[in-house]
């Protein structure tokens, strides 16, 4: 199949996307990389548009306890990082927790600052 025999109406994406990380609630970095939040659905989709157009995409796994979930980023540009929610709940509390973090002082340490992100997708998660 080529991408002029996709029927477009078939890979739309949903509006739950959103920025997250230091581009949303800083504190920027030469090496902030572009994080984008969105639902399992709509990354399946997104990942056979870009096999349509041959970009490659490399799955990102990480083996950090402070990370939450599962991602990819693009080869080509490792600026960019998708994150996969896999339901509402956790697209919902990745939004709460960013939220969260655009209120309060950056936190200057990488660690420091995905522990207090732990800290705020949990209070959204344990308080449903």
């Amino acid at each position: 199949m080529t991408l002029f025999e996709i029927n477009a109406s078939e890979m739309t994406l949903s509006d739950k996307v959103f920025i997250t990380g230091t581009h949303a609630y800083g504190p920027l970095s030469e090496n902030s990389d572009f994080d984008i939040v969105m639902l399992h659905e709509d990354a399946l989709i997104l990942k056979q548009l870009l096999s349509f157009l041959d970009i490659r995409y490399k799955d990102n796994i990480e083996n950090d306890p402070n990370y939450l979930g599962y991602s990819f980023k693009f080869n080509q540009h490792d600026k960019v990082q998708v994150v996969v929610a896999e339901n509402d709940k956790e697209f919902n509390a990745w939004k709460f927790a960013t939220n969260k973090m655009k209120k309060i002082k950056p936190v200057e340490d990488k660690e420091k600052r995905k522990i207090k992100f732990r800290e705020f997708y949990n209070d959204y998660i344990d308080n449903l």
